[in-house]
């Protein structure tokens, strides 16, 4: 696969999330998800804050967890699944260049 296919997939899938997403009812984004401690909405927020999250945004979020990447990671869902549901929704739709984290 050369880098413009592989570009393709990630857009694909990134659509199919958020169709997914789209449609579930706002009491499903409170669910449980698979990963303990972890909610449907947490889920969704941190499978789209990677891609949109720069270098030194994860330094920083890295320092705040005291340098415990599991807190880290999840301590970004956190902040990213605050957001109104619609947002991140959005934001799966979106390139990273186009959905900046505030």
């Amino acid at each position: 696969m050369d880098d413009d296919e592989v570009w393709h997939a990630i857009h694909t899938e990134r659509a199919a999330l958020a169709d997914v997403l789209e449609a579930l009812a706002p009491a499903d984004w409170e669910l449980n998800s698979l990963c303990p401690g972890w909610t449907i909405r947490d889920v969704a927020a941190h499978v789209i804050s990677s891609p949109q999250t720069s270098k030194g945004q994860l330094v920083r979020a890295v320092v705040r967890a005291r340098g415990n990447f599991n807190r880290c990671m999840f301590q970004e869902a956190q902040r990213w699944s605050a957001r109104p549901t619609e947002l991140i929704v959005a934001a799966s739709r979106n390139s990273p260049a186009t959905a900046p984290v505030n």
